[in-house]
């Protein structure tokens, strides 16, 4: 994830296979910019792939070689031509149902922190383990504590679902926040210490 708000836009990277060889795979990057995509003189919805590719190549141009190679290694065969929208939901409440909903069904969410993925597990593990105990005591028989047990999960899962949507998107807006000498407030970065990394299929 490279958020770059002194550059306008937002970059994700990420690997979608490895290949047999185990040195090499197929790669996937998402370019993000805020705008009113609901303005039907949007200029993505008339851009070429090649236009898109041109726009992205010239926004990173500032940026280091090694950030730029996955960009300008991208033929413009691997520019997809639809445009992708990032829209959250925030729920207040949720019925105790026969449906119970997890993950993205009830708090879809920005990808900027990376954490849908994991609380739609949160949701799974913590909902897994309510069918367990109930199953266990024989409980599902009884519909006044299944109800109460489903009201419990929906109540804290909505409060965490709520503020993980929440920080996501205040993520993004933080970024574009500058201190007094007007360059881009970031977070401190933690070196680390180098590692050697052994590629292949016996590495």
């Amino acid at each position: 994830m490279c958020i770059r708000p002194d550059l306008g836009f937002i970059a994700f990277v990420g690997l979608h296979h490895t290949l047999p060889d185990g040195l090499s795979g197929r790669y996937y990057w998402n370019f993000m910019q805020i705008g009113d995509v609901s303005d039907p003189d949007h200029w993505l919805h008339k851009a070429s792939p090649q236009e898109k590719l041109n726009r992205v190549l010239s926004a990173i141009s500032d940026m280091p070689a090694e950030l730029r190679e996955i960009f300008e290694q991208t033929p413009v065969e691997g520019v997809r031509p639809e445009s992708h929208v990032w829209r959250d939901i925030e729920l207040d409440s949720l019925p105790t149902t026969r449906v119970v909903l997890v993950g993205d069904a009830a708090h879809a969410m920005t990808p900027f922190r990376g954490e849908g993925g994991y609380h739609t597990l949160v949701d799974t593990l913590l909902l897994g383990e309510i069918f367990r105990n109930m199953n266990n005591d024989a409980k599902f028989n009884d519909p006044v504590i299944f109800e109460k047990a489903i009201t419990a999960y929906n109540k804290e899962m909505l409060q965490r679902g709520r503020k993980a949507v929440q920080d996501s998107r205040n993520l993004h807006g933080n970024a574009g926040r500058v201190g007094p000498d007007g360059k881009p407030l970031v977070v401190e970065m933690t070196p680390l210490s180098d590692v050697e990394i052994k590629l292949g299929i016996n590495g």
